[in-house]
């Protein structure tokens, strides 16, 4: 038996990891869609039996509205970045588990990145005149910018190129801890 590198024992853990978090996200992206179209049977009932519920929209107007709400394409650009966001927590819990041998420290510490990296920007705003405090806040990824499902929701539209942006930023800052991960772990002695 050939013995296992340590820089491809770390890429076989990330990579493994992240086609269990690439199936996960994707069946729940089938169950979300598959409620998405029973509301949209429902809502298109509804409209057919009792009529447009607002003055002056005709039923054909109200069910190119329902199409649109319930079949946006820019929920695909949410799943992405969501992904995205998920592989970066988990190369940051990766990092974490290579100096400790504790589950519950691990999984906290992951929980804790997850917090810290949603606050960045609030903290960033608290803390414009202290140039030390935000050079360390930039050791920080910043997980809000992943957050576009809300802008989804409420109609804003979410460009290719700010879902491109964004996920080069992420897997930049993975690459990064993909790499202090495996420095870490090629020094512990096994």
């Amino acid at each position: 038996a050939k013995p296992v590198r340590r820089v491809e024992f770390i890429l076989g853990k990330y990579f493994g990891c992240l086609l269990l978090l690439f199936v996960s996200l994707f069946m729940m992206a089938v169950m979300f869609g598959a409620e998405l179209a029973i509301m949209e049977r429902g809502a298109l009932a509804e409209l057919r039996q009792d009529g447009p519920r607002v003055v002056g929209v005709t039923v054909e107007q109200a069910v190119a509205e329902i199409h649109q709400q319930v079949r946006d394409p820019d929920l695909v650009k949410a799943v992405v970045l969501i992904f995205a966001k998920v592989s970066l927590l988990a190369a940051i819990t990766m990092l974490f588990a290579t100096f400790s041998t504790s589950m519950v420290f691990n999984v906290a510490m992951g929980f804790m990145a997850w917090i810290a990296g949603t606050l960045v920007e609030p903290a960033r705003e608290m803390l414009a005149n202290h140039k030390v405090l935000l050079a360390l806040l930039a050791a920080l990824p910043d997980l809000a910018a992943f957050n576009v499902a809300d802008e989804i929701v409420q109609g804003v539209s979410v460009s290719w190129a700010h879902v491109a942006t964004v996920a080069t930023y992420g897997v930049g800052r993975t690459a990064l801890i993909i790499a202090a991960a495996y420095l870490i772990f090629a020094q512990r002695e096994i």
